[in-house]
């Protein structure tokens, strides 16, 4: 399946936080085209040991995501595979599946910032003190993050930086940090003090 169309799919199917992270390229996809009209599902997923890890619900209808749940567990099943589903946000299509509660997903509501920051007064502090330091915010247009120049290179140093500083295990479809990965669906901010 082509990027574009996986982007497509994305967009309009999307309902995972993680679901932007099946562009990985090291992924598999699974594409289902079992109903009779044809519109099936597509999901990305990682084989692993015994299992098929798939990256959040499959990307396909609302009302028709408990069907594309139960097709890909055959498929998985079908090829001696555990179906495991990862970063699920709404349980509603996996009823009658197993489920471990492993996190929760941060929300973020640009609406409610001033709430926010008046009901917590130590982040209030840190965002007066970065603007005593000088710290500014700015979009980032995707062509400075490119490999060669010099934003991008301090990026990547950061995040390889970053990523040495914490232990987990390699689920990299995942947890990996690669800002760079399909840069023109992203948008960028950098905060920069003194220039750096």
């Amino acid at each position: 399946m082509l990027e574009a169309t996986r982007i497509e799919w994305l967009k309009r199917y999307g309902a995972d936080a993680v679901s932007f992270q099946a562009l990985k390229a090291d992924l598999q996809w699974w594409v289902d085209r079992s109903p009779p009209d044809g519109s099936g599902a597509v999901l990305a997923y990682q084989p692993a040991g015994g299992s098929w890890i798939a990256v959040g619900t499959p990307l396909v209808d609302i009302n028709q995501r408990a069907d594309a749940v139960r097709r890909f567990c055959r498929a998985a099943r079908s090829h001696g595979r555990r179906p495991v589903f990862i970063g699920i946000e709404d349980p509603a299509p996996f009823v009658g599946c197993r489920t471990l509660v492993l996190g929760l997903q941060s929300v973020l509501k640009p609406s409610e910032w001033a709430a926010t920051l008046g009901r917590w007064p130590k982040l209030r502090e840190q965002v007066r003190r970065a603007r005593a330091k000088g710290v500014s915010v700015r979009a980032v247009d995707p062509q400075e993050l490119a490999a060669g120049r010099p934003l991008g290179a301090a990026v990547e140093r950061l995040r390889v930086e970053w990523l040495r500083s914490r232990a987990m295990e390699p689920l990299h479809f995942l947890v990996d940090v690669d800002p760079f990965y399909a840069s023109a669906e992203h948008l960028y901010f950098v905060a920069e003090h003194g220039g750096q």
